[in-house]
């Protein structure tokens, strides 16, 4: 893996857990015996999918954007737009664009991303908050705003956990 390449949300969570495991997936090695991490996409893949419809049921907003979706709507039709974590990529090669600054406001207000990790187990862990702070980040270089919070939703009931306060940790 080049120093230049991009971060993917998939890598950063595969080196929260194991850097070997994220070395591999970066380097591309073959993979082998994947049945639990197949198992686990469909899982999460058929909870994202209920997640999206029970949370949007009477709301005016759509679903979570996926993060390419993002340089593709510039005039966002909503003030508040979430941006599933999952999709999100941080590319050491764009130019930084100072996160943390506020752009000053316009004639209509800007948009607001708020970084969104939808999880279908009942437990989370640290590296799930990791994952939204990451998700941030990425967000903060494509928009030039860091979210100031990020959410959680996780579990059988679609629980909103702990809010993930991006400012608060010091990324900001």
């Amino acid at each position: 893996m080049d120093a230049s390449d991009p971060i993917t949300a998939a890598l950063f969570s595969a080196f929260i857990k194991c850097p070997m495991k994220a070395h591999l997936l970066a380097s591309g090695a073959p993979v082998t015996g994947t049945f639990f991490a197949d198992m686990e996409t469909r899982i999460s893949s058929m909870y994202k999918a209920g997640a999206k419809q029970r949370l949007r049921v009477g709301t005016d907003t759509a679903k979570p954007l996926n993060f390419g979706e993002i340089w593709r709507d510039p005039d966002c039709p909503t003030v508040t737009r979430e941006v599933d974590c999952e999709t999100a990529i941080y590319d050491f090669a764009l130019p930084p664009r100072r996160p943390g600054r506020r752009q000053p406001q316009k004639s209509k207000p800007p948009c607001t991303f708020v970084p969104v990790l939808l999880l279908p187990w009942d437990k989370l862990d640290v590296s799930d908050n990791l994952a939204v702070c990451f998700g941030a980040l990425a967000l903060a270089q494509a928009t030039g705003i860091l979210p100031d919070i990020g959410a959680l939703i996780y579990g059988e009931g679609y629980d909103i956990g702990p809010v993930a306060e991006v400012v608060g940790i010091g990324l900001a």
